[in-house]
């Protein structure tokens, strides 16, 4: 979803945060339809998850590097502040 479609995201998760709060007070009328709701949710799970998977972050070699100086006990923050200093302001 693009950031210009604020707007419609937020409308879908109020209404769905509004979908909830209906389903825990018809759960807190009739306590005996559990088994109905883990039902839903298994089978909305499903559904959704050939388009729930999310967009991962193609600079898998930035978290690599940035992990190894984290096991190395080197701040990588002020690894790059250091060397973006170094080359430009010499």
């Amino acid at each position: 979803m693009a950031r210009s479609d604020f707007w419609v995201f937020m409308a879908i998760y109020g209404g769905l945060f509004a979908l909830y709060g209906a389903a825990l007070l018809l759960q807190a009328r009739c306590p005996g339809t559990w088994r109905a709701y883990i039902a839903l949710g298994i089978a909305t799970r499903l559904l959704l998850l050939g388009w729930g998977l999310p967009n991962l972050s193609d600079d898998a070699y930035r978290f690599l590097w940035a992990g190894r100086l984290t096991m190395a006990n080197i701040f990588y923050g002020f690894y790059v502040k250091f060397l973006l200093s170094y080359c430009f302001f010499k």
